[in-house]
């Protein structure tokens, strides 16, 4: 598996002249050949699943299947040649297996080689497994683009092999690699662009550069290829085939004007019915794999998500049928992907593999698991790409990161160091046991503590690959510890005494008594130590008590009785600096956490004692605790239960624990498919790493890419130009001047509240803002009272509120609705939708002026357009009127909801939702528009909670579920959605001239409690494909491409 550059030499290759003669060998017979009756296939080819290399790989394979050896030519076959290529030969739905048993039945591999190539898993592991059971001398490849340093996969550089010389010694031979060049002229410049660029800007270029490629391979590299399959030399075939080529030269001039005359008729009648078809099959092709892209999005495998996506839109243009809506998908998938809030899953690994553990690499960049077989293998752990495969002797049960260039496989009987940097195995030290069950490597990683099937305690120097200790008491391996920086191992005696062992000098540098033992708890008493991250603390943790002792002196330095933390069958976790220890039963459904004295929790004694511990808990989880990680920085505690579910706490939050009734604020985690086996943060703490029983791995980013943006109390009422909008509490009104950019300006306003019948009431239900921002009307939540307030200096001094107004009953909506939403125009007249279909004025000094009677039912929503004077009015019978307030005449009706009002230049557009799909109506015309994707909520009233942006691109509502939902107005696509924790939504608003929106978070039927709001931004679709390309590497998008097509 070594990694670097095939030797450059005269029989190997010349990048002007390509490549020599492969195989040069002696002619052989059918009956010379010992190898004749072993194989199915004369070759397997392996390429990528894009262009030229898919084009070339099919013509490989006709040109093979169809090539006639010289009938003077002595070999052992000379025609009916057989090739597998996984398109052509798999039946659908068969994987794996039968492409291994295909590669062992080859006799040849043939792989197209391009700088793509070694990013493809599927070509790395069919060459891998080629090589498993033929020799390197029987694979070419085909290079297509680029050089070898760059398009070889790993796996075919730098080969070698040993042999034994003259005077017996072994030594190592580097193996010319059997090779063929069909690169254009072109593909060989030094600027050469890359078929990649070409493909996305002039595919008329790669169309004529393909068929060069094609031409140049029929040419001359076809025969060099079925040399070394024929066994002869290149001269010798080729010397044959040009003497049979001249006296077929004549018959087959005349026999092709024939056919082409017939070709080219038949040609032009199917030509357009073939075009319809293939953009009919790639369009389904896109929206197939674009709704699996959201099926790996909800399942936190981001990465893979977004190169879902990028494949698919590759498959695609503007001229096809359904190009919009997938670009709608597109767009909001890169939303996801990219913008995305903490403990959110990027990446999900598929290992292949049962073996349970993981081991991050110090840099927080891999993550090594086990493989298929006897494997180790490294990923890139924010995308998931496979770097390395290892293989080991045996079984592997570990695999540990040491340094940043090598890693140590535990294997069932030795110890493997590889080089990360040649992928070789450079030192392997026996084992003599039975079976290794687990390991560990601590001081300064120079030391591998080895734990037998008895769990009895062996040490190795790694450095010599000595036992350097060993403690051969049964389970004593079971409760020892480690130091990370110095090599001590502390295990636990009979007695229950510790000792701390120098294994490098096998001396005891400190004896530990045992700590006091509770008298009345003796049935199964143990002791445990556990060494802090940063080596200063050894912590003995009995079951009733947890001690604390300085590693300089080896005194105690704090002691916590009277804890019961039983030692047997539980898990102990502790924080770097020893101040925290988190420990979980295998029957605990809420981890128990203990401060040392005199931090955390425990920083003040109460009463004169410090608290002994409390627990992390959900009110509402019943399930059994299988993994616990805590972050290196003592932040986090990540807890994964047995039915996937993870939990995220806090550890420096006071609030998030010490209350088993308090629920703490839950992060959008994923959940893991299969039950949890074991996690790890990463070193640097921003990566959570999940192994589960299917053998998969899920990497969650701790920080996300965005922060929360949380702003304080439920979204109201924006005014009528987008430049101001309120949020509020119960109590507690904020108004917000949004900028051109989206970005707030924030004040809170005091004295917000109604004194009604003795008690405060919200007015969060009937609010609106002028367009000055300097007035607010106030309804209150039952709709009997209405208070016109001033912002004083612009409202930076809080309201004063005006006499509050008691409203007529034929105004009064009915209690507990959100109905009765004021609107005001730009002489800050306040207009109030009533019960009896009449909307009802009211001045800025607190006067009904003016009535409108434009109906005779109760109206569930208004919209207002100042500029032209117009106010739209829906109504529960599911009709709308559109009323010139200036006049009074009513200037359009019809059936459905008006959301919005937007004047463009003196023309007035409204928009609606009517039957499940979008409508405007632009100068009195009335259009349909897209089919509505998703299920919109509809309230008691026939409403549906929704806004659009300033520009009417884009509308925010309630889903059916009560999520809010990003809608892309022109094809009714959902971009995204907004995960509502199950609670339903009851505002929401875009925000000014811009694409930000804010959607509460957390609300109920009457607010009762304090809710947030979040921010949200729609970023452009150029904006966010520019940014992907940093995040989805050509491997994830080579996966896709030889995964879907």
């Amino acid at each position: 598996m070594a990694n670097g550059t095939p030797p450059i030499g005269v029989n190997h290759y010349d990048p002007h002249v390509g490549y020599a003669d492969v195989n040069p060998g002696v002619m052989l017979t059918s009956n010379d050949d010992p190898r004749q009756s072993r194989y199915k296939y004369n070759a397997f080819i392996s390429y990528r699943h894009v262009e030229p290399d898919f084009a070339i790989a099919q013509e490989l394979h006709t040109l093979i299947e169809t090539y006639k050896a010289p009938k003077n030519l002595a070999v052992r076959q000379h025609d009916n040649f057989r090739v597998f290529r996984d398109r052509e030969e798999l039946p659908t739905g068969e994987l794996g297996a039968l492409i291994n048993q295909a590669l062992a039945d080859s006799e040849y591999l043939i792989v197209v080689c391009s700088p793509r190539t070694p990013y493809s898993p599927w070509c790395r592991r069919e060459i891998a497994e080629f090589r498993k059971t033929h020799e390197d001398s029987q694979i070419i490849a085909l290079l297509v683009e680029g050089t070898p340093e760059i398009s070889f996969p790993p796996e075919l550089r730098n080969l070698s092999t040993t042999v034994v010389t003259a005077t017996g010694e072994d030594t190592e031979v580097a193996i010319e690699l059997l090779a063929a060049d069909v690169r254009t002229q072109f593909a060989r410049q030094p600027n050469f662009p890359g078929y990649a660029h070409i493909q996305a800007t002039n595919p008329k270029v790669l169309a004529e550069e393909t068929k060069q490629t094609r031409q140049n391979l029929k040419k001359t590299e076809i025969h060099r290829i079925m040399a070394a399959i024929l066994g002869v030399s290149l001269g010798d075939l080729t010397q044959r085939q040009r003497e049979r080529k001249m006296r077929r030269a004549m018959t087959a001039a005349v026999a092709f004007g024939t056919v082409i005359t017939a070709v080219a008729i038949a040609m032009t009648s199917l030509f357009f019915a073939a075009q319809r078809a293939e953009r009919e099959a790639n369009d389904n092709a896109a929206q197939l794999l674009l709704d699996a892209a959201a099926t790996s999005m909800d399942q936190g495998n981001r990465t893979y998500a977004l190169a879902q996506g990028q494949v698919a839109m590759e498959t695609i243009n503007s001229s096809m049928d359904g190009y919009e809506a997938s670009r709608s998908a597109y767009h909001g998938l890169l939303l996801e992907g990219l913008e995305y809030g903490p403990f959110t899953g990027v990446a999900q690994i598929d290992t292949g593999a049962l073996t349970p553990y993981i081991s991050l690499a110090a840099n927080s960049e891999y993550v090594v698991t086990g493989g298929r077989g006897n494997t180790a293998v490294v990923w890139e752990l924010q995308s998931g790409q496979l770097m390395y495969e290892f293989e080991a002797s045996s079984p592997v049960i570990r695999a540990h990161f040491r340094g940043d260039n090598e890693l140590v496989i535990v294997s069932t009987r030795a110890i493997e160091i590889v080089s990360l940097d040649s992928g070789l195995s450079t030192t392997k030290y026996d084992v003599n046991v039975d079976r290794i069950e687990t390991s560990r490597m601590f001081g300064n990683e120079n030391y591998l503590a080895v734990l037998p099937s008895d769990y009895s305690l062996l040490v190795y120097d790694l450095r010599t690959g000595e036992q350097v200790y060993e403690d051969a008491q049964r389970y004593v391996g079971l409760y020892a510890d480690y130091k990370r920086d110095e090599p001590l191992v502390a295990t636990t005696n009979d007695d229950y005494t510790t000792s701390v062992v120098d294994v490098s000098t096998g001396k005891e540098v400190a004896l530990l008594d045992a700590p006091p033992k509770d008298p009345e708890f003796s049935y199964g008493y143990n002791v445990s130590p556990f060494f802090s991250g940063d080596g200063s603390t050894l912590i003995l943790v009995d079951n009733v008590a947890v001690t604390w002792i300085d590693t300089k002196t080896w005194e105690v330095t704090e002691y916590l009785p009277d804890l019961y933390t039983t030692i047997n069958d539980s898990v102990f976790k502790l924080s770097y600096d020893g101040n925290i220890i988190l420990q979980y039963t295998l029957y605990s459904t809420a981890p128990m956490r203990i401060d040392r004295p005199g931090t955390g929790m425990n920083k003040e004694p109460k009463d004169g004692e410090y608290q002994g511990y409390t627990y992390l808990s959900l009110s509402d989880v019943a399930q059994k605790i299988v993994a616990l990680a805590m972050s290196p920085d003592s932040k986090w505690a990540v807890v994964a239960y047995e039915d996937g579910t993870l939990h995220a706490w806090d550890l420096q939050d006071p609030n998030a624990y010490g209350n088993s009734s308090h629920v703490p604020e839950s992060h959008d985690m994923p959940v893991i498919d299969a039950r949890p086996q074991s996690m790890y943060f990463t070193p640097d703490s921003q990566y959570v790493a999940v192994s589960a029983a299917d053998g998969s791995v899920t990497v969650i980013a701790v920080t996300g890419t965005r922060e929360s943006n949380f702003i304080d109390g439920a979204v109201g009422q924006s005014s009528a130009n987008g430049q101001w909008f309120v949020t509020a509490t119960e109590y507690e009104y904020w108004v917000h001047e949004v900028g051109s950019d989206g970005s707030l300006s924030t004040t809170q306003l005091q004295g917000t509240y109604f004194p009604v019948d003795g008690g405060a009431e919200t007015a969060l239900y009937g609010n609106a803002i002028s367009d000055d921002g300097k007035l607010m009307a106030m309804v209150s939540y039952t709709g009997k009272y209405l208070a016109l307030a001033q912002i004083q200096g612009g409202r930076q001094h809080g309201l004063e509120l005006g006499e509050i107004i008691e409203l007529p009953p034929t105004v009064v909506d009915l209690a507990f609705d959100r109905s009765l939403q004021p609107v005001f125009d730009s002489e800050n007249n306040l207009y109030l939708p009533g019960m009896d279909g009449i909307v009802r004025r009211i001045n800025p000094d607190g006067q009904w002026d003016r009535e409108y009677q434009i109906g005779d039912s109760l109206m569930n929503s208004m919209a207002i357009d100042t500029a032209s004077q117009i106010i739209a009015v829906s109504f529960i019978t599911g009709e709308y009127v559109m009323f010139n307030y200036a006049t009074g005449d009513i200037v359009y009706e019809g059936l459905g909801q008006i959301i919005d009002l937007q004047n463009d230049n003196g023309t007035l557009r409204a928009l609606g939702i009517y039957s499940g799909a979008f409508f405007t109506v632009e100068n009195g015309q009335l259009k349909k528009g897209s089919e509505i994707q998703v299920s919109l909520k509809r309230d008691f009233y026939g409403r549906t909670l929704a806004t659009a942006s300033y520009d009417q691109k884009y509308v925010i509502a309630e889903g059916s579920n009560g999520n809010p939902v990003l809608l892309d107005v022109a094809t009714g696509t959902r971009i995204l959605e907004i995960d509502n924790r199950g609670v339903l939504s009851n505002s929401m608003q875009f925000l000014g001239n811009t694409y930000a929106y804010a959607y509460t978070t957390f609300s109920t039927t009457k607010l009762n409690t304090d809710p947030d709001s979040r921010l949200g931004w729609i970023e452009s679709l150029d904006n966010l494909q520019q940014r992907v390309t940093g995040v989805v590497s050509e491997y994830d998008l080579e996966a896709v491409r030889e995964g879907f097509f």
